[in-house]
């Protein structure tokens, strides 16, 4: 599970017995923390336009998409030499959007045109070959 307070609420809530992993933290927003997108946009409209363009792009100063796919593509990479059966990850959007990007093979690029509802299910599957992502059923 991220190591947010929101995290931790969800699996409770869940009723999962969860340890805490740095890699699904949320990214860092840096300057942008806290603050609402059309606050962002009146603020620094150039910083959002290469936010939503770069995978390179530190929003807020914070940590790049691309950083973030980095970061949870070596946890996957753990998870498939040291672990074995169903994982339920409790994590954030922009984590839940990296795993996509990773288990697709994408390049961090291809995680800007991946929207991740939240408090929506992302289902991913390894069968000691390769990762896929499947879909979670209709829109409800």
């Amino acid at each position: 599970m991220a190591p947010s307070h929101s995290a931790k609420e969800l699996a409770a809530a869940l009723s999962l017995t969860a340890s805490t992993e740095p890699a699904l933290a949320e990214a860092d927003y840096g300057a942008w923390t806290g603050k609402t997108l059309d606050h962002i946009l009146r603020e620094d409209p150039s910083g959002i336009a290469r936010w939503m363009s770069d995978p390179e792009a530190c929003p807020g100063g914070g940590t790049s998409l691309a950083k973030l796919c980095d970061s949870v593509g070596h946890w996957m990479e753990r998870l498939v030499t040291g672990s074995s059966g169903t994982i339920i990850a409790v994590s954030h959007v922009g984590p839940a959007r990296a795993a996509i990007v990773n288990a697709i093979g994408g390049t961090p690029s291809i995680g800007l045109r991946i929207d991740v509802t939240p408090l929506k299910p992302v289902l991913l599957t390894h069968d000691t070959n390769r990762w896929a992502w499947r879909s979670a059923g209709p829109e409800t």
